[in-house]
């Protein structure tokens, strides 16, 4: 049985070698690698090049595409019975692909969802800002659980559950070929949002009865200075880059044969999950569901509210058209008098970084690659996750303490490398 990680990238090249190393670090060669290289300006195609392994396989596009058609051509490239989704800044855990294939062989379920762990890169506009590792013991090691992906989606519906992460996504998931072309059957593209991990998270829901859960990380999610989520939806003050990279973004949706889900200018995560569960629901289920869309406004205007004062107020008008659109019944409020707002700086680079409040820093840790050895030093070999909880949870609190241990080990053995080295 394959397993595909497929990499979509765009410029990302010195984040991408690490990611490639991560990926590359498994000694499972039932497994390919797939890099899509969605008509880079660097050297992504040269970086490739130097790896060695027959498992990894390189492709350009030919000509630079949305977001979504590069996810599609990706997809095509891709020869996997499973297929796992992952940026070019984020990374994989050897002892968490070893788990998952087992999980995969017992099991053959549609999905395998799991809690990823977050590597947050040090920044280039933030001289100040170390790497940031956050995840926790008993993160690892823990229970199997199926999820009811009917009852998942009617708790979207109704906006009891507003997390994108909570849907059956192949972004830092594993989904199952069959599955793939279920829902690709029905809409032509797999892939047919603008934010492609969003909308598929809904789609597979659709197409199957469960899903599986298990506490135990496969992935690291990683955070950059490039990463389109940062560029896209980061609140307040953006760099030159970030912001470049999201006009690209939305210049090349613009271009795209499938109109974007809503404006992509919304720096708010709620409002782009509301609008990809509508398009889920229109295009799959012919309108089927019932949205509650009074609860999914409370939910966005929420979100928008915990924004800057500007991109607040700059997105008010945006998001009460976009209920309109989405709700005929929707009724806007009168306009209310301009609040004044104090002028904000330009976007351009940072100079500093702000407080750092994660107690999981880690200076030592430069790279995703870095951040998968040190997590694999501390780990210990893939298992199968146990279904009944009266056995699971014990057995997942002595391998959170015997992780505890070992990291506590793994670190006294760094600082005593250092002392030896400073010598």
């Amino acid at each position: 049985m394959k397993i595909s990680i497929v990499v979509p990238s765009r410029n990302g090249a010195p984040y991408l070698r690490h990611c490639l190393e991560t990926c590359l670090a498994s000694p499972d060669r039932d497994l390919e690698v797939v890099v899509s290289d969605n008509d880079s300006a660097d050297d992504t195609r040269e970086m490739v090049a130097t790896f060695s392994d027959g498992r990894l396989h390189y492709y350009n596009t030919g000509e630079s595409l949305s977001m979504r058609r590069n996810f599609e051509f990706a997809l095509g490239k891709a020869t996997g019975d499973y297929i796992i989704f992952i940026g070019d800044d984020d990374g994989v855990l050897k002892d968490g692909l070893a788990t998952l294939r087992r999980v995969l062989e017992k099991y053959r379920p549609d999905v395998v969802n799991w809690r990823h762990i977050t590597y947050k890169w040090p920044h280039v506009d933030y001289p100040d800002s170390p790497s940031v590792l956050k995840f926790r013991p008993q993160d690892f090691f823990g229970p199997l659980y199926k999820r009811n992906a009917r009852k998942m989606l009617d708790a979207f519906f109704a906006g009891a559950r507003t997390s994108y992460r909570d849907a059956a996504h192949i972004y830092h998931g594993a989904v199952s070929r069959q599955l793939i072309e279920k829902t690709r059957a029905r809409t032509g593209d797999y892939f047919m949002g603008q934010s492609p991990d969003i909308y598929t998270g809904f789609a597979n829901l659709t197409q199957m009865d469960d899903f599986i859960w298990i506490r135990n990380p496969v992935t690291i999610g990683g955070e950059s200075p490039k990463s389109n989520g940062a560029a896209c939806l980061k609140d307040g003050k953006r760099s030159s880059a970030q912001a470049q990279i999201n006009k690209s973004f939305i210049d090349l949706a613009g271009q795209d044969d499938v109109v974007p889900e809503t404006d992509l200018s919304l720096r708010c995560l709620a409002a782009h999950v509301y609008a990809n569960l509508i398009r889920v629901n229109e295009t799959i289920l012919n309108g089927a569901g019932e949205i509650n869309h009074r609860k999914w406004r409370e939910t966005v205007l929420a979100a928008n509210d915990r924004q800057e004062p500007a991109v607040r107020q700059r997105q008010k008008d945006i998001l009460h058209a976009f209920f309109a659109k989405a709700d005929p019944l929707y009724v806007p409020p009168p306009p209310q008098p301009a609040a004044e707002i104090a002028p904000q700086p330009d976007e351009g680079a940072a100079t500093s970084a702000p407080p750092a409040k994660n107690k999981a820093q880690r200076p030592d840790l430069l790279t995703v690659e870095d951040a998968r050895r040190w997590i694999d030093a501390v780990t210990e070999e893939g298992y199968l996750p146990q279904k009944f909880l009266p056995l699971a949870l014990p057995a997942q609190a002595l391998h959170a303490f015997r992780l505890r241990g070992s990291m506590r080990k793994n670190s006294y053995q760094l600082r005593k490398r250092r002392k030896a080295e400073q010598k």
